[in-house]
Order: structure tokens, then sequence, then C-alpha cells
């Protein structure tokens, strides 16, 4: 089983780039609390329409449900072979818009 579910909100917009054979890809950043000190920052890819429509109608702020799955990888570079991990967007829910302002006691000190 290759599963995840993350809840959290978006650090930044959305970034929307095409592949040489345009294929959209949007890769974004939410905020997940770990613990009541502490936050992670799992970085997210999705593709094709899902992906323009979410770089489209989405911003920074925004409150996210994800289920994602792990993809590995990797390339040669300078001779040694480099490593990837991705976590690519199966599902994306939208919980809410930036407005009104986050809930800063459970997001602790990020600045959104």
């Amino acid at each position: 089983m290759n599963n995840c579910n993350f809840i959290g909100r978006l650090t930044r917009d959305p970034e929307l780039r095409y592949t040489a054979g345009q294929m959209a890809v949007c890769e974004f950043n939410i905020a997940v609390k770990r613990d009541k000190e502490n936050s992670d920052f799992p970085r997210f890819k999705a593709f094709g329409k899902e992906a323009e429509n979410f770089e489209k109608f989405k911003k920074k702020g925004d409150l996210l449900g994800i289920t994602a799955h792990v993809r590995t990888g990797s390339y040669e570079k300078d001779g040694k072979t480099i490593y990837t991990q991705d976590l690519i967007a199966d599902r994306i829910e939208y919980l809410s818009s930036a407005e009104p302002a986050p809930n800063k006691e459970f997001f602790g000190d990020i600045d959104f």
C-alpha cells in the first residue's frame, strides 16, 4: 500500500510548468502540523488538468486535504547517482480558502 494523507495550508501560490510533451505539472508545499511546536512542509506534484485548475484557483493560505503516493526515482549528475522521492497528489480536497486568516493557534508561528 502506498498512500499518504495530509491536511495543511499552502505555504505559497502553486507553481505551474509544462513538460516538453506539454503535460501540465503543478508543484506546491503545504504546512502540516507535526506536534505543538513543529511543522513539516512536504512538497507535492499534481499533473494534467487538475494541475492547471489547482494553479488557477488556489492560493497561499488555502486549507487542503491531500491523498498522495510516494514515487521514487534517480538520475545521474556529474557521474553520481542522485535519488529522488516525490509526493504525487492523487486527490486534492479544497477545505477552505485563505479568508479568514489561518488559525495561528493551530499553525504556531508559521507566516502565511
